[in-house]
């Protein structure tokens, strides 16, 4: 069985949440200045603060929730194309 390098590792948590609140003020204020003309900058800012959930809900129950992160990042990654 392939083990996932995000295994207990609650440090890659914590670094990877303080990275996403910096950005979460960016595609805020993104989505704020260019969502008129660009109303994909708000889906996401709305993928950003799910993904935070996400690492939020795994750092309390200490069990990283593999399937929640990977579906916001794919959403990310579709989104920004």
């Amino acid at each position: 069985m392939k083990s996932n390098p995000l295994d207990n590792n609650i440090a890659y948590l914590r670094f990877a949440k303080e990275a996403l609140e910096m950005i979460v003020q960016y595609s805020k204020k993104v989505a704020t200045v260019h969502g008129m003309l660009h109303p994909e900058t708000h889906e996401v800012h709305g993928y950003v603060l799910k993904l935070i959930k996400s690492i939020e809900k795994s750092q309390d129950e200490t069990l990283i929730d593999h399937r929640s992160i990977m579906n916001s990042l794919e959403s990310l990654r579709k989104i920004t194309k």
